[in-house]
């Protein structure tokens, strides 16, 4: 049975059993394993809107899907596993592109025909010596990867929309890597773009944080050079400072999480008051994997401080970390399990302090979940879609 545990806090467990998804449709979706999925969403006005889901295979197609699992169109994207798939909604991408990654070492973009829901023509790619288990793409242009070496590259995409005579869209983008590193002598699983950071996890069990060495630092001496770096970086925005003009350093001694790390999401960060500055650190979740299967909260109240603020622990290797309310973690696990997690009944996370008592119930289990391991979960308003061997499976979704 699992148990939930709290650090600094008293803690009562108690058994919810509020079911959040039903079951409405099962395809067979790829000739081999579905590995990973991404939504999208097209608001028409206030009450009606356009839902799709992606899916990548371990045969190299993306695959997309309507909200009532209908197949809308196919694309051979890479020539061996898609590992990972991207609709950036933020600028500069506006959800006109689609990023994929896969074992065959390409990042690639892609034309989103939001229209015809289909991933339209190859707009850029880059080739890295090994293949691609993680990518996460900045709110800014930058998209980061990594691969089972340890290897973290980080690469700078331009892009541009514009309109043809007859209304269609050209889309255009190009490509640079701005830089490579090594972040861990193991695999890295896990990115996260915070702030101005770069946040690493994988197998060796840390979390580290990592951006340029000290701007003032590197211009001491007075050299032209790190004058004009110094110059360059200060007149960047987002996160161009971080990776573009200096080589990124780890800033914040490495977390150790004691098991390897799969996926990290970033959560309850505070947001800036008239009485309080935002918090650069904020709040990270991670998951770690069996036998000690569990899924941590980590809080960063300064540059050198990082500690578990709550954990609780899963049946199994977590794959998928949702949060659908701020309150409700979900996880989709090696068991094939699909597990609720309200994470506290009376108020954010974000705002206790060690002196709270808080209700932190056991988890509610998604009745008819798969056999297989369930390898990548998305959520989008009212619809849910999990992956499992070669299905997807399309679930109704209540708040």
């Amino acid at each position: 049975k699992a148990t939930v545990s709290v650090l600094n806090w008293k803690a009562e467990r108690v058994q919810s059993s509020r079911t959040m998804l039903s079951l409405a449709k099962v395809v067979d979706a790829h000739d081999d394993g579905v590995m990973c999925l991404a939504a999208w969403e097209r608001h028409v006005d206030e009450s009606e809107s356009t839902k799709c889901v992606l899916s990548g295979g371990m045969d190299g197609l993306v695959k997309v899907w309507t909200a009532d699992g209908v197949e809308a169109s196919d694309k051979k994207c890479h020539r061996e596993t898609v590992n990972k798939i991207m609709i950036p909604k933020d600028a500069p991408w506006n959800g006109e592109f689609v990023v994929t990654a896969g074992d065959d070492g390409f990042v690639k973009v892609w034309g989103w025909e939001a229209g015809a829901l289909s991933v339209g023509k190859k707009l850029a790619e880059a080739k890295e010596d090994g293949g691609i288990n993680a990518m996460i793409v900045a709110t800014d242009n930058f998209i980061a990867t990594s691969n089972d070496s340890g290897e973290v590259s980080i690469y700078e995409a331009t892009l541009s929309v514009t309109a043809e005579e007859d209304g269609a869209a050209n889309k255009a983008c190009t490509l640079k890597q701005v830089n490579n590193f090594v972040g861990s002598m193991e695999a890295i699983n896990a990115l996260l773009f915070v702030g101005n950071g770069l946040w690493t996890g994988g197998d060796d069990g840390f979390l580290r944080r990592w951006e340029v060495d000290d701007i003032d630092a590197a211009s001491d001496g007075g050299s032209d050079a790190a004058e004009s770096k110094k110059e360059e970086a200060e007149q960047a925005e987002g996160v161009a400072a971080v990776f573009t003009s200096l080589a990124p350093t780890c800033n914040l001694p490495a977390l150790e999480v004691g098991q390897d790390v799969n996926v990290m999401v970033n959560v309850f960060v505070h947001q800036p008051t008239p009485e309080k500055e935002a918090n650069p650190y904020g709040f990270l979740w991670c998951s770690v994997a069996a036998p000690q299967a569990g899924v941590s909260l980590w809080q960063k109240r300064h540059a050198v401080e990082g500690y578990v603020l709550l954990s609780f622990q899963t049946s199994d290797w977590a794959r998928a970390l949702l949060f659908p309310s701020p309150l409700t973690a979900v996880t989709a696990q090696d068991d094939g399990k699909i597990l609720f997690f309200p994470v506290s009944d009376e108020e954010d996370p974000a705002q206790m302090s060690g002196e709270k008592d808080i209700v932190v119930p056991e988890f509610t289990p998604v009745p008819d979940c798969p056999e297989n391991e369930v390898m990548d979960l998305v959520i989008l308003g009212d619809l849910a879609v999990s992956t499992s061997d070669t299905t997807v499976r399309f679930w109704q979704y209540t708040a």
